[in-house]
């Protein structure tokens, strides 16, 4: 991306100054066609580069396109449900999506058909579930009171 845009750079500069006449009327006749080859030698630079980047342009818009897409999919597939989504990821031609949630989440076939009909071609989708449990109980101790925070090593109280 430097690369093309110092090209551009340069040949637009060196475009303006030969057309502004920035070069003495001599030096341009003498120049010339050292001037020539540096236009066409920075053009054909330009050229070079821009193509390459242009279809890696296109495929980064495209896998966003396509990113987007399953995100809306899957926020709309999962509103009825308290799962939680980790992470949507693109691998080849399979999309995955890891969530998380204390029940089993509904039918991914809806989710993979929606994603379809979304970016308009057939995917592959493979959804990872963790099944994530929590539970909050109280202990009783018999016995002399201490605060905690003196009980516990520090390196426990960083623990999330």
């Amino acid at each position: 991306m430097f690369g093309t845009n110092l090209a551009a750079i340069l040949l637009a500069v060196s475009l303006v100054l030969l057309l502004s006449g920035f070069a003495p009327d001599r030096a341009r006749k003498k120049a010339g066609i050292s001037v020539l080859a540096s236009l066409t030698t920075t053009s054909l630079a330009v050229v070079a580069m821009s193509v390459p980047l242009a279809f890696y342009t296109d495929t980064l818009i495209e896998r966003n396109t396509i990113r987007d897409a399953v995100i809306d999919s899957v926020n709309h597939w999962s509103r009825f449900s308290p799962q939680e989504i980790f992470n949507v990821r693109l691998q080849d031609e399979l999309i995955i999506i890891d969530i998380a949630g204390d029940i089993r989440p509904r039918s991914t076939r809806s989710l993979a058909e929606e994603i379809a009909s979304r970016v308009g071609h057939d995917v592959n989708l493979r959804v990872q579930w963790i099944q994530s449990e929590s539970s909050v109980v109280h202990g009783r101790f018999r016995g002399e009171r201490r605060a905690l925070s003196r009980v516990l090593p520090r390196s426990f109280e960083n623990l999330h």
